[in-house]
């Protein structure tokens, strides 16, 4: 099976691999230690389960067999595609920029307690205070996850699943960090987030959906940077 060329978005990657008739991934980051350049894997996409748990129909992250690479203005995308039982999968991954605002200093208070001078009695006087310096913005590029899945009965398991494979920092219900300065966060609103420590797994997936008939639609979405 032909694999794609890494995505790359700044020192991280996501460099595929074939795994059997399947397309699997890894998340990477670039370090350099004595500026020698060293690269360490932090997580692995499992593609197939085995044991009791195994479910063709219903693997353990999307079952991508068909890839296109595209190059757009300011981004690179990756569109695969796949189907496992019933179901359709698509999955976009792009490397793009995100504007983020870094090195603001503290806005200082918009007034301060000022005292009558000459032994008076004290009162509070408002005073603006000055103007705040505007903050720095720069532009980081990151990895973002766009997946869907077109259902045709009741899922058994829906999701993307990942090996650890570097220790992991929970760092609130929609955000991980996978190293010092690398977040993984998911879109709240489509997305849910959990880690199972004891198995070493990192779990991102749809959220339930109510109130909807067969066949169906269901995306969840997430990005590193």
């Amino acid at each position: 099976m032909k694999v794609p060329e890494p995505l790359v978005a700044g020192p991280l990657r996501c460099a595929w691999f074939a795994r059997g008739d399947r397309l699997g991934h890894r998340i990477e980051l670039e370090t350099h230690d004595s500026d020698e350049a060293q690269v360490v894997s932090l997580l692995e996409s499992i593609d197939q389960s085995t044991g009791a748990e195994a479910n063709d129909a219903w693997p353990p992250s999307p079952p991508l067999t068909d890839w296109q690479l595209e190059e757009r203005p300011g981004e690179r995308v990756l569109m695969a595609v796949g189907r496992a039982g019933h179901s359709h999968w698509s999955v976009v991954v792009s490397v793009n920029d995100v504007t983020s605002d870094a090195g603001a200093p503290h806005a200082p208070p918009a007034g301060a307690e000022r005292f009558t001078p000459g032994g008076g009695p004290p009162h509070s006087l408002l005073m603006p205070g000055p103007d705040a310096p505007a903050p720095r913005s720069f532009a980081a590029p990151r990895l973002a996850f766009d997946i869907a899945c077109r259902m045709r009965e009741a899922p058994g398991r829906l999701g993307s699943q990942y090996r650890c494979l570097a220790s992991l920092g929970l760092i609130d219900a929609a955000k991980v960090e996978l190293a010092p300065g690398v977040t993984l966060a998911v879109d709240p609103v489509t997305t849910s987030l959990s880690v199972d420590a004891a198995a070493g797994a990192l779990t991102i997936a749809p959220l339930p959906a109510t109130g909807r008939t067969l066949p169906q639609t269901v995306r969840w979405q997430f990005w590193l940077s």
